[in-house]
């Protein structure tokens, strides 16, 4: 977290170059969190910040091509440049990131076995996603590792982890308005108007209240690992078309696979010589306490082929409640968070088990909600 000094370090260089900020908006530390808050009511649709595009590390240019999914590279590259530069002119950018010495103490690319069997024991699929983002996160160092040998290791870490904790794609980490925290509800995404990203109240804010803008639909895990923080009280996702697998084995289970690719794209799967799949589709989510449009649609579809007989639509609507009924309890069987104690649970790990407590309990709600 940065401190109020290195705040105002990276406000003043972005007013200097072009930011503007509402007026009444303050960053502000609340239970050990900052954000940026109301100091007056603020209207919705009103502009919160902007901040113009071609004052910021620039993307498009590098040593991976000029392509949308280069610019992720190319920023990392130039910014784990800049930070490795004493006389960099992007010092405002640099100021957001937080320290290496910061992201030792509570990323997920730090942790070591004895931290990973401790969230397995709360839940094995979390601790495979935590593995799998380290995976990813070392593929992606060591690309541009290669590319810039007289960078060193421990800056481009730095770099890529606040790029995935940050950064506004595909513009790169933008400074004053990362320091905006996450609501899908009340926050809106950024926009990009007149060579400016800019950042509008989704709701009519009172004083005291805090602002939001969105990153997007994420799964809860999604959230923790990389943004290193849990919000206990906000709303959440549950990626469901990632999570649930679904039967490929057999006649049925190819009818299965195949009808469903027709609406969704799907990830075949090999689980212990079991044909198997789920859905790469960002918007099959679990919300609070029901499904989303597109997972009801996935449910139905599945159970239209998997039913294996001519069906009314009633008929197709209450298999796929009892197929629903399963998957959710094949989730809440997985996640294993009420098995631990919370007093054992390393302080870099507790946003991992309050997220367990709330993955459960919207598992559990969404169950209760299914008609008998």
């Amino acid at each position: 977290m940065k401190t109020t000094l290195q705040y105002q370090s990276q406000l003043d260089w972005a007013l200097a170059h072009g930011l503007f900020l509402h007026p009444s908006i303050e960053r502000r530390e609340v239970n050990g969190i900052y954000g940026m808050y109301a100091t007056a009511d603020i209207p919705k649709e009103t502009l919160l910040a902007s901040f113009p595009c071609d004052q910021l590390i620039d993307s498009t240019k590098g040593p991976f091509g000029d392509s949308e999914d280069a610019r992720a590279l190319n920023w990392l590259h130039a910014a784990a440049c800049e930070l490795g530069n004493k006389n960099t002119t992007f010092n405002g950018v640099i100021a957001g990131f937080e320290s290496l010495a910061e992201l030792k103490r509570y990323s997920y690319y730090f942790f070591n076995e004895d931290d990973l069997a401790t969230l397995n024991d709360m839940h094995p699929v979390l601790c495979m996603w935590v593995r799998e983002a380290k995976q990813q996160a070392d593929h992606i160092i060591d690309i541009v590792a290669k590319a810039e040998p007289s960078c060193s290791k421990e800056d481009i870490v730095c770099t890529y982890l606040n790029m995935r904790s940050r950064a506004f794609h595909p513009f790169g980490v933008v400074p004053v308005l990362d320091q905006f925290n996450h609501s899908d509800l009340l926050g809106q995404s950024d926009k990009f108007s007149d060579g400016k990203l800019c950042v509008h109240a989704k709701v009519d804010y009172q004083a005291g209240a805090q602002l939001f803008i969105s990153y997007g639909a994420k799964d809860l895990y999604d959230h923790a690992i990389h943004y290193n923080y849990f919000d206990q009280g906000g709303p959440h996702f549950i990626n469901f078309g990632k999570k649930a697998v679904h039967s490929a084995e057999g006649a049925i289970g190819q009818k299965v696979l195949a009808h469903i690719k027709r609406f969704f794209p799907v990830n075949e799967l090999d689980i212990a010589g079991q044909k198997a799949f789920n859905l790469n589709a960002p918007l099959v989510l679990l919300i609070e306490d029901s499904p989303s449009v597109d997972l009801v649609k996935a449910l139905t579809e599945i159970s239209r082929v998997r039913i294996n007989k001519p069906a009314q639509e009633t008929e197709v609507k209450a298999f796929a409640i009892d197929y629903f009924r399963t998957l959710l309890d094949d989730q809440i069987k997985l996640n294993q968070v009420d098995q631990v104690d919370e007093s054992t649970v390393p302080d870099k790990l507790l946003r991992f088990y309050h997220l367990l407590k709330k993955e459960k309990a919207m598992l559990m709600a969404n169950r209760q909600k299914l008609p008998t």
